[in-house]
């Protein structure tokens, strides 16, 4: 079988993740060029992965290097141009989300998309491929939980990832766009319904005009009697969680850890 070649742009953290997924665990497929606009980051993977091509410009590797597609893993602000030129070149195109930063950004790329059928788009949203999602949405198609109306979702990311975040603030979509975006598809996929009307609200607690602060290495340590009661109180509001659907509503009094709740409603096995 003549392999897929593919190129990708973007090679920061997760750029250098699919660019070793393309290069050591995809059968069929040959990592034939790799971009980044930072040239350290190209020499490293061209090293680390034996790849042939490397660019620090997206158009001269779509022109230049022999590819059927390209993976486009660069900042949020970037991604449609490079779709539009990947496109437009007659290359198949593999795009992390977001689509774009802006509604008229996101309306060019699926009107260019639209114009050229005969070449293949997809957008990275992995939670549709993900065994457990499929079940909770296997399980609510069923009718097993009634007809769902809420989805809460919720992401947990380490610090250390902040000061990275804030230093690509400029050109990246944000916890909205870049992060929460998923959350967003999850709920139309889920409820299978649009989105009408968007409320949101935040606040930055641990920031500092833009500056990660360090955290202390002294840890706080709470009386005995305080730590009683912090436990207690979590303990008794995972007990006292209630599921809603319109097919009724129920109580439960511990929730199993391979059960989680998903639609406000049990759902086995759903990861986050």
């Amino acid at each position: 079988m003549t392999p897929i070649r593919l190129g990708i742009v973007g090679l920061g953290r997760l750029g250098m993740e699919h660019a070793r997924t393309l290069r050591f665990g995809v059968p069929g497929v040959r990592l034939a060029a790799v971009c980044s606009t930072v040239r350290d980051e190209v020499t490293r993977a061209r090293s680390e992965l034996d790849v042939p091509a490397g660019y620090v410009e997206y158009e001269r590797m779509i022109a230049e290097a022999e590819l059927d597609g390209v993976v486009i893993a660069s900042s949020s602000a970037a991604h449609t141009d490079q779709i539009v030129g990947a496109i437009e070149a007659g290359l198949h195109v593999f795009c992390e989300k977001p689509l774009g930063t802006t509604i008229e950004q996101c309306r060019r790329a699926e009107a260019v998309v639209t114009a050229h059928p005969e070449q293949r788009f997809m957008l990275g949203f992995m939670r549709r491929y993900d065994s457990s999602y499929r079940y909770a949405v296997q399980r609510i198609r069923s009718g097993a939980i009634g007809e769902p109306f809420l989805v809460r979702a919720y992401g947990l990311d380490p610090d250390r990832f902040a000061a990275g975040a804030i230093r690509f603030a400029a050109t990246s979509g944000g916890i909205f766009l870049d992060m929460m975006i998923h959350d967003i598809d999850l709920a139309r996929w889920l409820l299978r319904s649009e989105v009408r009307m968007v409320h949101a609200i935040g606040g930055n607690f641990k920031q500092r005009d833009g500056a990660v602060l360090r955290r202390s290495n002294r840890r706080a340590r709470l009386p005995r009697g305080d730590r009683d009661r912090r436990h207690r109180r979590r303990d008794s509001d995972r007990r006292g969680a209630a599921q809603h659907t319109r097919g009724g509503v129920h109580r439960r009094r511990r929730r199993r850890a391979d059960r989680p709740v998903v639609s406000g409603a049990l759902c086995r096995g759903v990861s986050q």
